[in-house]
């Protein structure tokens, strides 16, 4: 077994699971899923978040989601408490609050749909921009403890964290999919396109501003999934910001899987924290 294996050895359907019930669910998060710091990946406890509102829902696939990002998530348990907004014969909507430590860290809206059609149809296929031509982004481990649960290749991506910004481009191209163990077709590929959403979508305006990664944050993330059952496996995400603005961005995506299939889209606010200069003394 491999190092990279060992790390993953718990299935990334497993890191999904939670407990409790009866509107109120929490885990115990690891802290395999950091940033390059202390705080866990946004995108990780978005998807628990989404998960906990599945718990409470008769309908089994996610159609759209809004999460805001409160405070930094840490390693340790994380509580759900879960509201039913609307439950109807084909649509279910939630409200999810994230609470660690007595603090409110996540508010996720969450609509629900019935079962979608069995498969998705084939996009266009892909051949000089598929996964097999990108780039392998190995130097994203060293730096986000989280991306080790990944694979990661670049079709239009910094070849490293000092590349960022020397082009100013306000895009970024790039292929993810779980490393080591597939993930079933279904709710558990959907979050994981809410991983491949927030893991990369920010990078444009850290592209086009050259700003220090440690002082943006993201507000919230946004998605919508297309009315089918998605293949697992590769996603492609496909992410711009129009021009940056006092700091801040509005970054957008597509997702598309293996064949060019388009899965769902997402949108993300992202701010740079400017941080004041030390008082003079003397």
């Amino acid at each position: 077994m491999t190092p990279d294996t060992a790390l993953v050895a718990p299935l990334l359907e497993n890191e999904f699971l939670l407990d409790g019930g009866s509107g109120t669910y929490h885990r115990e998060i690891s802290s395999r899923w950091e940033n390059s710091d202390d705080r866990i990946f946004g995108g990780y406890s978005a998807a628990l978040s989404f998960a906990a509102a599945a718990r409470e829902s008769p309908h089994g696939t996610f159609c759209s989601g809004h999460v805001m990002f409160l405070e930094g998530v840490h390693a340790g348990r994380i509580e759900f408490v879960v509201t039913p907004l609307r439950v109807g014969r084909s649509v279910a909507a939630m409200r999810v609050e994230g609470l660690q430590d007595g603090r409110r860290v996540l508010a996720t809206a969450v609509w629900l749909r019935s079962a979608p059609t069995p498969d998705a149809p084939s996009g266009a296929i892909l051949q000089a921009q598929g996964p097999d031509h990108g780039v392998p982004l190995a130097w994203l481990p060293n730096l986000f403890k989280f991306h080790q649960w990944l694979e990661t290749r670049g079709i239009d991506y910094p070849s490293s964290v000092e590349a960022f910004g020397v082009d100013r481009k306000p895009s970024v191209d790039v292929w993810l999919r779980p490393k080591a163990q597939p993930l079933p077709a279904g709710m558990m590929t959907q979050l994981f396109d809410i991983l491949v959403a927030d893991a990369h979508i920010s990078d444009c305006q850290l592209r086009a501003s050259a700003c220090d990664p440690a002082a943006l944050v993201s507000l919230d993330l946004a998605i919508q999934w297309t009315s089918v059952l998605h293949r697992p496996g590769w996603r492609r995400m496909q992410a711009f910001t129009p021009p940056v603005a006092d700091g801040s961005a509005a970054c957008v995506a597509t997702i598309s899987d293996g064949t060019g299939f388009t899965c769902a889209t997402a949108a993300q606010q992202t701010w740079i924290i400017r941080r004041k200069a030390p008082a003079a003394t003397g």
